[in-house]
């Protein structure tokens, strides 16, 4: 069984924050931006400070390595 606890907890606009009246914040607006969790951020902050290319779009090492990185992602997923 999911706890939204431990849900919440991968979630930094989820943790700990309050909205109204000192209750949890819960999120429905998904149609206009969709929350991450922290290991999306982490991964997209990864991304633009080491790589920061196209994937299969070039012939050059730095394009090589976002190749493989893009390829094990669609593995995983």
């Amino acid at each position: 069984m999911v706890n939204c606890k431990d849900t919440r907890k991968d979630f930094p606009m989820l943790d700990g924050k309050t909205l109204m009246h000192g209750k949890p914040l819960i999120y429905f607006d998904n149609g206009a931006t969709t929350l991450k969790p922290q290991c999306v951020i982490d991964a997209v902050c990864e991304y633009l400070s080491s790589y920061s290319g196209n994937a299969h779009r070039g012939d050059y090492d730095l394009s090589h390595q976002v190749d493989v990185a893009y390829e094990e992602a669609r593995e995983v997923v």
